[in-house]
């Protein structure tokens, strides 16, 4: 049976407007809960399955990644169609599509690990957590000689990583910038986001759910997820 794909992810407005964007780098400053590795998730499977090639996801830390696209029964699982062809390595944390291209789960806390691939696509989450140094000495450099792709994503921590990238699209057309505020995205009930502003400090519910980079906001409000209902990714 041929599978389509994505499969079993219809995506929303917000979501298409990233998959038919044409720039080569792609950067998403979207409210926490706004889905945006469920994106990045599948714009990699989909990549994969139409050119062949190695392509990389990373998160903060590697147990960060496999948790997030790995562990999770609502992200990977649910978006590989049955008995399609798709190989899972449970030990190196990969994925071998039908065409024979490789997925591979990553962290940016072993950098060293990450020199010795060639991806032509690589998504990196919650990129206010990753050291701009992984970008700039190891992942754009190999983009600059395969001509391939990248996709940064996250919430604002301050004016960090995320802020610097929102920025290269002001000047330079190879770069795109997105930005989702909670109150445009329509994720969370409007009751929930007003009883989320009267009960979180004014400046961090505009940091976590409307996108703003605040100065000096990097880690004001700990274990922020843990703290928000409804939580699909």
């Amino acid at each position: 049976m041929i599978y389509k794909i994505p499969y079993n992810w219809e995506p929303n407005k917000w979501q298409k407007q990233v998959l038919n964007c044409k720039a080569r780098y792609r950067v998403l400053v979207w409210h926490r809960r706004g889905r945006k590795t469920t994106l990045i998730l599948n714009e990699l499977l989909r990549r994969a399955v139409h050119k062949k090639g190695i392509y990389l996801y990373c998160a903060p830390f590697y147990s960060q990644g496999k948790k997030i696209i790995w562990d999770d029964p609502a992200m990977l699982q649910h978006y590989l169609p049955p008995a399609s062809g798709f190989e899972l390595n449970y030990s190196n944390l990969t994925i071998k599509t039908p065409n024979g291209s490789l997925i591979y789960i990553a962290g940016a806390d072993n950098p060293d690990a990450l020199r010795g691939i060639n991806p032509i696509g690589i998504c990196l989450d919650e990129m206010d957590d990753i050291k701009i140094e992984l970008w700039q000495n190891i992942f754009r450099p190999i983009l600059a000689e395969n001509g391939g792709w990248a996709i940064f994503a996250g919430t604002p921590k301050g004016m960090g990583n995320l802020y610097q990238l929102f920025h290269k699209a002001d000047n330079d057309p190879e770069w795109a910038s997105f930005m989702l505020k909670a109150s445009e995205s329509g994720l969370f009930k409007p009751e929930e986001l007003e009883a989320a502003r009267r009960d979180m400090p004014e400046n961090i519910f505009n940091q976590e759910f409307e996108c703003e980079f605040l100065q000096g906001g990097s880690g004001v409000f700990k274990r922020i997820e843990e703290n928000i209902l409804n939580k699909p990714l």
